[in-house]
């Protein structure tokens, strides 16, 4: 993909104009077609928030809300792996034995004849 939704961000409680100065990509065009997708997309941007640190912009000023005190900040060691990994679920798929029956059924010249008897029906209604 190329980035997370609108609704995504929303539902995460991120900012949409924030998002992209923190490391998420935003694609304002991508809609979400299910909600599993949508309640995946959420979680992996909440996993992301939790563990995402957020430097001062100006240490002298003082800390904003979402970023990190200073003193936590130097601690924390650069990271060098990918952040968030997408886990894929593989789908199962259950064997079956054919049958006599469907071994001899051939797909091909069934199909073969039930397109040339429409094209003869549709000849006939002409």
């Amino acid at each position: 993909g190329r980035g997370f939704t609108l609704a995504e961000l929303k539902a995460a409680g991120i900012n949409a104009k924030v998002a992209p100065t923190i490391g998420i990509a935003v694609d304002k065009r991508r809609v979400n077609k299910s909600q599993e997708s949508l309640d995946a997309n959420v979680a992996r941007l909440q996993q992301y928030m939790a563990r995402v640190v957020v430097f001062p912009k100006h240490p002298s000023k003082g800390v904003k809300a979402g970023e990190t005190d200073a003193a936590t900040a130097a601690a924390v060691p650069q990271l060098t792996a990918a952040l968030l990994p997408i886990s894929q679920v593989v789908p199962t798929t259950e064997l079956v034995t054919l049958t006599a029956d469907q071994k001899a059924f051939e797909a091909a010249a069934t199909l073969k004849e039930i397109r040339v008897s429409l094209r003869k029906q549709k000849k006939v209604e002409e």
